[in-house]
């Protein structure tokens, strides 16, 4: 029997991190029956924005019929005053897999200070044949709250990472399997 190959992608930002006013695209395409594995070298960091214009990044990921896409994306880092925009959304073909990564941290900030960023505002919507089946949406205002003392940011946690995956082969048997 023949090796499976399994390509692995590195995105590559060449800036080092976004600008007031940036607006990003980037689509990634599994065809059908494909595997592949896709990350980034370093975290999204998101510079001041200080004249209040936010900074975009749209992603449009389509997995084919039976693919397996691995996405693997680093924490997102805002600096002081900053305020972005990330909206993600995905397109699964039948029996397409997809397990997906993201997070935030409190960012990073001069004075060593948490959440000194002004708005982090992050999306994703996974449809499966035009039919939505996931969606997930954080909306942080950090001028407005006090992020240390909200729910998991209260308890001294300064990062929030998500991982989503969605394969129509996973039962409520797995799930405990896992959980164990």
């Amino acid at each position: 029997m023949r090796a499976r190959i399994r390509p692995f992608y590195f995105l590559i930002a060449t800036g080092g991190g976004y600008a007031e006013g940036e607006h990003y695209l980037q689509e990634i395409t599994a065809g059908d029956d494909t595997y592949a594995i896709v990350t980034t070298q370093t975290p999204t960091y998101i510079y001041r924005c200080d004249n209040g214009i936010e900074t975009v990044q749209e992603s449009r990921y389509f997995v084919g019929r039976n693919a397996f896409l691995e996405l693997y994306m680093d924490e997102v880092i805002p600096y002081p005053n900053a305020c972005y925009k990330q909206r993600s959304v995905v397109h699964l073909a039948p029996g397409a897999v997809l397990i997906l990564t993201d997070g935030l941290t409190g960012g990073w900030s001069p004075d060593g200070k948490s959440f000194a960023a002004r708005c982090i505002d992050q999306g994703i919507r996974v449809f499966r044949e035009e039919r939505l089946i996931y969606q997930d949406h954080l909306y942080l205002d950090m001028t407005a709250e006090k992020m240390q003392e909200m729910g998991f940011f209260g308890r001294g946690n300064t990062n929030y990472n998500v991982v989503t995956v969605l394969d129509e082969s996973v039962d409520q048997q797995m799930v405990e399997r896992i959980r164990k």
